[in-house]
């Protein structure tokens, strides 16, 4: 019969599925409404405490991040087409966001299966290429329409 050995009591004993290991994703989450409901009160196109672009503000050039925020604000507020009309990105980027929060979320609960791992590599390469792709043809006067 082997002998137990004491655990380290300064290590957190962290069970899958445990309360404990739920408190990152149930914070992000919180963290999420907050910045919704932030964002819900304060139109960025009037300013308030958002961060600017660097690429835009170094060289005057659209990402294709640029205008997420405003597209988000017109979501919040219902407004679907507007959303849409300030940045094409954002229901891919509030996909891929919900489906991290999900992974973790059930990672924590012990869970070993990942909505984002099943995505190929090959599916990663074309959804960041698209990305560079929209980011350089929105810069084009030909292409104004994805402009924010």
């Amino acid at each position: 019969m082997e002998a137990l050995t004491p655990q380290d009591p300064t290590t957190p004993v962290t069970l899958p599925g445990s309360s404990r290991s739920m408190i990152g994703p149930l914070a992000t989450l919180l963290g999420a409404v907050a910045v919704g409901g932030y964002l819900y009160a304060n139109d960025p196109s009037k300013g308030g405490l958002y961060l600017r672009c660097p690429l835009f503000a170094a060289t005057g050039l659209w990402c294709p991040g640029c205008g997420l925020t405003r597209a988000a604000y017109k979501l919040v507020h219902g407004d679907l087409v507007g959303s849409l009309g300030t940045n094409l990105v954002l229901p891919v980027a509030v996909v891929l966001l919900t489906s991290l929060l999900w992974d973790w979320w059930r990672a924590s609960r012990g869970s070993a299966r990942r909505l984002l791992a099943a995505v190929p590599v090959g599916g990663w390469i074309s959804l960041v290429g698209a990305f560079v792709v929209f980011g350089v043809l929105r810069n084009f006067s030909a292409f104004a329409v994805l402009a924010p």
